[in-house]
């Protein structure tokens, strides 16, 4: 029975690890922030029921200078052209936008998105247009496209599944297999959330941080994070054998473990350009 079960158990671990290391790779080349390009996404028929968003991947060509940057987009075999005037603009102003397509010249919206480590803002482009698509027509751009339609919040949802799934799993290879392997790992994650939690969530209370600030509170929170995963495995090799204990640290390693798989997840959307960072 053991057997099956530890066969079982490594045979979904592995199938899941490799299906979503696959769809990383392939999210890794579509991914917006991977094109090099002026333009984060274009959307055609925006606040219509059959919306279409295209990423820079599936961009024909694109040029820019300081004046102007145009893309062209193919849809339906024809080219769509996306042109952004530069000239004359203020301090922090959104680029002035055309779009033509079949001979005819639809006006755009400019909104800046695709957060990057706090430096790079790429322009997104909005077209409310159905540029003369019917329905049908648009829905097969939508399947041809459709990690592309996918929006931050199904995103996330996504990340949250997968964290959940990994968290599952987790805790009960932890309450089958406790072996030191396993510990050591599961100390590390413990405390690495721990430091993270503290660094993180506590810049956010005000009264906290402040008082922080005074007591150069990142190497504080550092060591309590390693105190805690040296902590966590020194009691688990004294009593390892003990079966409530195992069933408990199962259970906050499963939550710990849900929680950095989420963050890893997140971080990947981030600076993929799927998500747009909410700091």
């Amino acid at each position: 029975m053991q057997r099956k079960v530890k066969f079982i158990l490594l045979f979904v671990t592995s199938l899941i690890v490799i299906s979503i290391t696959s769809f990383a790779l392939f999210l890794n080349t579509v991914a917006p922030m991977r094109a090099n390009t002026p333009i984060e996404a274009v959307t055609i028929g925006f606040q219509t029921p059959t919306p279409v968003r295209f990423f820079p991947n599936t961009f024909e060509s694109c040029t820019k200078d300081s004046n102007f940057t145009q893309c062209s987009v193919d849809v339906q075999k024809r080219p769509l052209e996306i042109t952004l005037n530069y000239k004359q603009l203020e301090r922090n102003q959104l680029p002035r936008c055309i779009a033509s397509y079949a001979g005819q010249d639809y006006s755009c919206i400019v909104s800046s998105g695709g957060y990057a480590g706090g430096v790079r803002f790429l322009n997104s482009v909005v077209i409310t247009s159905t540029l003369g698509l019917t329905s049908q027509q648009l829905q097969s751009l939508s399947k041809d496209n459709w990690f592309a339609q996918l929006n931050q919040t199904s995103w996330l949802q996504v990340s949250t599944i997968l964290s959940g799934i990994f968290g599952i799993l987790a805790a009960i290879i932890i309450w089958q297999y406790p072996n030191k392997c396993i510990q050591i790992t599961a100390s590390l994650v413990i405390g690495f959330n721990i430091f993270y939690l503290s660094v993180i969530q506590l810049y956010k209370i005000k009264p906290v941080s402040s008082i922080l600030y005074s007591l150069n509170e990142p190497q504080i929170m550092l060591i309590a994070g390693l105190f805690a995963a040296l902590g966590i495995g020194m009691i688990l090799m004294l009593n390892w054998r003990r079966q409530n204990l195992i069933k408990i640290f199962a259970l906050i390693g499963g939550v710990n473990v849900f929680h950095i798989f989420g963050l890893l997840v997140y971080s990947f959307l981030v600076s993929g350009g799927f998500v747009i960072a909410d700091y």
